[in-house]
């Protein structure tokens, strides 16, 4: 993987310290199912942050970049920038198919160039590439925030199923 990883990170412009990570990051579920890359673990996890991220970074460039547009305007603009067709886009051209681990069966159905998968990959990527943390001031108010009482030993959401159901 260490020749393929370099060519990944010389189209985004990173070098990658953390190379378990990074693995993670490629590693989709049907591989790390169909061998021992379960100890390395999958990148679901780090989708589901990296889409955070990519949240917030994209808000953040928005506000910046177009002072004059109004909440709606930027939300059009933000819901664009984070659109799994635009990850679709944007993976195509860093090639990131070619460096995802996939299982057997995502290999054999074309893996490497579903939009969703690509999408997710790419996710999961920015979420290993994120800095470390914010600065503690906002990371210790943000987890303030984060844990109100009626929160504390359970979240407002039943496993397995989308529907939430309210807070107490």
């Amino acid at each position: 993987m260490e020749p393929e990883s370099e060519k990944l990170e010389a189209a985004i412009g990173y070098r990658f310290s953390n190379r378990d990570l990074l693995r993670r990051a490629l590693t989709h579920a049907s591989h790390a199912y169909e061998t021992d890359a379960r100890s390395v673990g999958d990148n679901e996890r780090l989708e589901f942050l990296g889409d955070a991220v990519l949240g917030f970074l994209a808000s953040e460039y928005l506000i910046h970049r177009y002072p004059g547009f109004r909440e709606g305007e930027l939300s059009i603009a933000k819901n664009y920038l984070v659109s799994a067709s635009h990850l679709h886009q944007v993976a195509l051209r860093l090639e990131l198919g070619r460096h995802l681990l996939l299982g057997r069966g995502e290999e054999m159905t074309g893996g490497r160039t579903k939009a969703g998968l690509l999408a997710n990959a790419l996710e999961a990527l920015m979420a290993a590439w994120r800095p470390p943390a914010p600065s503690p001031p906002v990371r210790c108010f943000a987890l303030r925030l984060s844990r109100p009482a009626t929160l504390i030993s359970r979240p407002p959401i039943t496993r397995g199923s989308s529907s939430k159901r309210r807070a107490p």
